[in-house]
């Protein structure tokens, strides 16, 4: 007989044996009164179609009929076993849980239902209380593979290595010497730390059970975590003999080329690990972003993996999800130009190109790309289409600041504000909108705007800061400008530019001996790259009359690529050496 139809007629058996037993039966929710034999029936018929609902996936139908079915039967324990069941398949343990609770404080005999509460319970980490549980089933049940092999598990994540090791035993003292008693050994002895006995259950499992690539693979594991390269590499080209494109070997061999610095081995690797079918493309992606952000393979390896990446594109040229991560790599690598190619190529023959996401990002690496007219056209293009989309406007305002276009990007902005009520994008929009009435000099506008963005977001770091430093800049209202400052450090302490903002306040409050431990604190978190940064620490210095470090700093800011303002800094250089 097929396997699916044993398994489905099992439920059926299993949900109308459980309903036969009498339980209570409430009254009827229909329209015409039935008798309870009726009643009973409705639910049962109700639980089958439930079970064959689950069966083929649908959870939401499923538990839509077995509540119904409950009303019919609040005391029917097949209803809650199978309702726990569904969440339980559709990752909703919590739910899950409640519904196998109500099944024990129904039916607290049957040892069918404490396997399920014990299981839920070890799917959400509640280890003591699944281990209790299943020691509930062996003190009744006796053995019980799949209990001791839980147990088993269960006892050594919580270091019950003994215990764990018993259980063990006991599962080869009743099914023999096989692959599941090995993996067990070999993982608990890991555990311990006895790599070298895990190595060794290793190789008595290949040899009880040669030439499976699994079994070749976790030698070569285990070789690999003695620190034993040589012999790893070997394990693993022998599991690749036999199947050529075995993901775990694979990965092992790609890991001995990277610690080897054998660089082209390791990029010819990865190519036939990205281009195999038997690998999804999340695997794929998670191993490629842990390569690019390897500061050795980071560097040394992107025209190898700018080659795998075109490679890829053969095989899923109108895969959104694949666009995304090698978008996502192009960026991470520096390379806006080429990313902004790639998704200008998805965008000329997907038919998804429409969709939120898909523009969402065109426009985001238009942004990163400075294309600041395409980046307005574009987002033009949305906004007649779709004139709600608050993060396009955003985008659209952007473009036209950068286009010193600022009275239209604050029109822009305040279009924005009639399509949203959501709290976090009205913050996002006035605090752009402060920045652009500052920059537009309209200080009243721009400090009023802030307000209204703090309104929405007291803790609003970005707008905190930046009236802060404009209230400073302007000698003004000092003392809320500090306060301001204060709660800026209070969330995000070691940020070079918040601390150069709290020790520039200091600094106009006079309070220079402060403001130099302040900035002292930026040095040591990165704030030696900004000119600004090392401009302001310089006037702290020269208050202090500490002229001979205030001039090396002066000279560091001129120094500094974002220096706009060299002709004032040689000024205040050549004014220190006079004084001194």
């Amino acid at each position: 007989m097929n396997r699916f139809i044993v398994l489905f007629s099992f439920l059926l058996v299993l949900a109308m044996a459980a309903c036969s037993t009498g339980h209570q039966v409430q009254s009827s929710l229909s329209a015409s009164p039935k008798t309870a034999g009726e009643f009973l029936l409705e639910k049962d018929y109700l639980l089958v179609e439930a079970v064959k609902h689950h069966v083929f996936g649908d959870a939401s139908s499923a538990l839509a009929l077995i509540n119904q079915s409950i009303k019919r039967d609040s005391l029917c324990a097949a209803c809650y076993y199978l309702q726990s069941d569904v969440y339980a398949g559709a990752g909703m343990y919590r739910q899950a849980l409640e519904a196998i609770n109500n099944v024990r404080a129904i039916d607290s005999t049957n040892q069918w239902y404490t396997v399920m509460q014990a299981t839920i319970n070890m799917r959400m980490g509640n280890l003591s209380q699944s281990i209790e549980q299943y020691e509930e089933v062996t003190d009744k049940q006796g053995y019980n593979p799949s209990v001791y092999l839980n147990l088993a598990s269960l006892y050594g994540a919580s270091g019950d290595y003994t215990q764990a090791m018993a259980m063990v035993d006991t599962l080869e003292n009743y099914e023999g010497y096989n692959e599941r008693v090995s993996l067990l050994r070999q993982q608990i002895y890991y555990s311990m730390g006895y790599t070298d006995r895990s190595l060794a259950e290793a190789i008595k499992l290949n040899d009880y059970s040669p030439n499976v690539p699994q079994y070749i693979t976790l030698v070569g594991d285990a070789y690999a975590r003695e620190g034993d390269i040589r012999e790893a590499k070997t394990y693993y080209n022998q599991a690749l003999t036999i199947d050529s494109l075995y993901p775990p070997a694979q990965i092992g061999l790609l890991d001995v080329y990277r610690k080897t610095e054998s660089y082209t081995e390791f990029f010819d690797e990865l190519k036939k690990f990205c281009l195999s079918k038997r690998i999804n493309l999340e695997e794929k992606g998670r191993y490629m972003a842990m390569v690019a952000s390897d500061p050795t393979l980071g560097k040394v390896g992107i025209p190898w993996l700018n080659n795998i990446f075109e490679e890829m594109t053969s095989v899923y040229i109108a895969d959104w999800d694949f666009t995304v991560l090698y978008i996502s790599y192009l960026v991470q690598t520096n390379q806006i130009e080429h990313a902004l190619k790639i998704m200008e190529g998805y965008m000329a023959q997907s038919t998804d190109k429409d969709s939120y996401g898909a523009q969402e990002v065109y426009l985001s690496l238009l942004n990163s790309a400075q294309k600041w007219a395409s980046l307005v056209l574009k987002a033009d293009e949305v906004l007649n289409k779709n004139s709600k989309d608050v993060q396009f406007y955003m985008y659209k305002s952007v473009g036209l600041w950068q286009q010193n276009k600022l009275g239209e990007a604050v029109k822009t902005l305040n279009a924005a504000l009639k399509h949203t009520s959501d709290t976090a994008q009205r913050y996002d929009i006035y605090a752009l909108m402060g920045d652009l009435y500052h920059l537009n000099g309209d200080k009243r506008k721009s400090y009023l705007t802030y307000e209204k963005a703090l309104e929405l977001n007291p803790s609003g770091i970005a707008v905190l800061n930046n009236y802060a430093y404009y209230l400073s800049e302007e000698g003004e209202r000092l003392a809320d400008a500090l306060r301001m400052a204060k709660k800026v450090m209070d969330i995000e302490p070691n940020n070079p530019t918040y601390l150069d903002t709290y020790g520039w306040i200091l600094y106009k409050m006079e309070l220079y001996s402060e403001a130099k431990n302040v900035f002292r604190q930026a040095m040591l978190y990165g704030g030696r790259s900004e000119s600004v940064l090392l401009d302001h620490y310089g006037d702290v210095l020269f208050a202090l009359e500490e002229y001979d470090t205030a001039i090396l700093y002066y000279e560091y800011a001129l120094e500094a690529p974002d220096c706009e303002n060299p002709e004032e800094i040689k000024v205040k250089i050549d004014k220190a050496k006079t004084i001194k």
